[in-house]
């Protein structure tokens, strides 16, 4: 299977440095079934997790296991996952967003292409734990957040987002969060999100119907499983199709990238006329 090179924002801390150089492959439809059946029953950062460790074959010269996933910083995650959904399915998405004027409430396409939503890489390395000052607080020292610790928070967000968003700088910053200052968390959350810039796809939109600005966030991981599961049907179908006339076996069909399943389905159409 053909794999392409990325290059991380952040990038992966080992030794002293960054490892920003990713090798990734498209999903075969065995990915695919794999965010359909066993995805659909995970948190949302747990399945990018095992996404990611199933196509991304390294990083640096490090495999990514899905303890490596996990340790990504939240906007390298977002990066390969869009590299990841080019790869499979294009450089055009059109993710389907409700305006939220109450008196409008219309559904709106929003034609985006994944390259414009890549953030340039930092310009230079940015350490493990970073340091700033706080007034009233004095030195803060904290990194910037990953998969694991969205996994961590993802029960607490559901219920409760500003508890969530504490129990998160506590844990990147190393304090218990009973001694976490009032005042710390909008500081270090803005500092975060200037640091690591990918970890929040914000569209600026405005309804064609109603003409009512907004913003909204588009999380990759999220559209990548909707759209997999919009896709299930005709995955099945194709899977049907050439098991059924060329007698190949689910797992070598699913092994197919579905741009590959394509070809060979145009040419089988093509002998049926």
């Amino acid at each position: 299977m053909t794999t392409s090179a990325a290059v991380l924002p952040i990038g992966l801390w080992r030794s002293g440095a960054r490892s920003r150089e990713a090798l990734l492959r498209p999903m075969s439809g065995a990915d695919q079934e794999f965010l359909i059946e066993a995805g659909s029953g995970m948190p949302p950062a747990v399945r990018a997790t095992a996404l990611l460790a199933r196509c991304v074959e390294r990083i640096g010269h490090e495999p990514v296991t899905p303890a490596v996933a996990a340790e990504l910083a939240a906007g390298d995650r977002e990066a390969l996952l869009l590299h990841v959904r080019r790869l499979t399915f294009g450089d055009k998405l059109d993710p389907v967003v409700r305006c939220p004027n109450p008196d409008c409430g219309k559904n709106m396409d929003v034609p985006l292409r994944v390259r414009d939503l890549l953030v340039q890489p930092a310009a230079g390395d940015l350490p493990e734990y970073l340091e700033r000052d706080l007034p009233d607080v004095g030195t803060i020292r904290f990194r910037l957040p990953s998969g694991a610790d969205q996994a961590a928070v993802a029960d607490l967000a559901r219920r409760d987002a500003p508890a969530a968003a504490r129990a998160m700088l506590a844990r990147c910053a190393g304090w218990d969060e009973r001694e976490l200052p009032d005042t710390a968390l909008n500081v270090v959350s803005a500092w975060m999100a200037d640091l690591d810039p990918q970890a929040e796809i914000r569209l600026n939109l405005a309804c064609p119907e109603c003409g009512q600005a907004f913003t909204s966030l588009l999380d990759a991981g999220a559209f990548l499983f909707e759209e997999s599961a919009m896709r299930s049907r005709g995955l099945y179908r194709e899977v049907h199709l050439l098991a059924f006339y060329y007698h190949w076996g689910e797992s070598e069909i699913l092994g197919l990238t579905p741009s590959k399943r394509k070809r060979y389905l145009d040419m089988l159409m093509e002998a049926l006329e």
